[in-house]
């Protein structure tokens, strides 16, 4: 229903509960004119008349009567709709749903959801943690966090968090075979393939014309980083992980890093969803809450 439309709604049932056109125009807070004209075009558009003109006093028709008794709760509805609308902008409400990645989503983002929720208690919060793409409109999730790199030109991408590559190993391993002094002695080392990556043929150090790629080899392979970094602590070769997947195993000694020294590969997790003008104050509000919790990466 158009603006123009509403407001002849309004007028129209104004003026039968008022009694008359100068009634209802002192209320509306506009003239006389205005408020017969708005009524007669409503009449004109609905082929019917709506309501019967003395001089002294305006009624509705038959017409009229049940016309005004069927729009009003309708009306009501609408301007209903519309403060809730805009209460739910205000302050979050209702159900948000969230995909997130695996591993750094239950290391990470779990705590935090439980921080938020316990601040925002008329919210709802329903993730799932996959690492696998997600359609954001097509399969219903306001929100999406995933890292690395970022094509979908459908979607806004808000900076979570960065990352950094470290290499590591456990002490097992390096008191069998040595630890690696340059890149380049990775080829003579077993090293722990994510075959995940795809896209990635070897292992990358250094940046822009800098940039080395090593075609490391191994005895295990896994496209899981969790599982990569359990093979890395039993001692079966080296690994080269995001920081958010070793650090702990690093803090209690059990993995050692290796070529401190060597500029290794930079990511980020970023919030994404879809382009909207008005961003809803549920997604709004968590993406702040993430990024002042992570302004120093909580591995760290």
């Amino acid at each position: 229903m158009s603006t123009e439309a509403t407001a002849e709604l309004e007028i129209f049932i104004r003026v039968v509960d008022e009694g008359s056109f100068t009634a209802a125009a002192r209320s509306l807070g506009v003239s006389t004119s205005h408020v017969s004209r708005r009524v007669k075009l409503l009449e004109d558009r609905l082929g019917v008349r709506l309501l019967e003109r003395t001089t002294r006093r305006v009624r509705p028709t038959d017409v009229g009567r049940r016309y005004r008794d069927r729009v009003a709760p309708l009306l009501d509805g609408l301007e209903e709709a519309a403060r809730e609308a805009r209460s739910l902008q205000a302050a979050p409400r209702g159900v948000l749903r969230l995909a997130a990645p695996l591993a750094f989503g239950l290391r990470y983002l779990g705590p935090e959801l439980s921080r938020f929720l316990r601040a925002w208690p008329e919210l709802e919060v329903e993730v799932d943690y996959s690492d696998r793409a997600v359609d954001l409109v097509g399969d219903g999730y306001d929100l999406a966090i995933r890292g690395g790199r970022l094509g979908d030109e459908s979607v806004v991408a808000r900076r979570l968090v960065g990352f950094r590559g470290v290499v590591v190993a456990a002490p097992a391993y390096l008191e069998a075979h040595g630890a690696p002094e340059r890149v380049e002695d990775l080829l003579a080392h077993s090293c722990l393939v994510n075959s995940g990556l795809r896209s990635m043929p070897g292992w990358a150090f250094g940046h822009g014309d800098g940039l080395r790629t090593v075609p490391v080899e191994g005895r295990f392979r896994s496209d899981s980083g969790d599982a990569i970094a359990q093979a890395a602590e039993a001692g079966l070769g080296i690994a080269y992980e995001p920081g958010f997947l070793v650090a702990e195993a690093l803090a209690a000694g059990r993995l050692v890093r290796l070529l401190p020294d060597v500029p290794t590969y930079e990511g980020a997790f970023y919030g994404l969803y879809p382009h909207r003008r008005h961003l809803p104050a549920k997604v709004r509000l968590l993406l702040d809450h993430l990024v002042a919790r992570w302004t120093v990466p909580p591995w760290r």
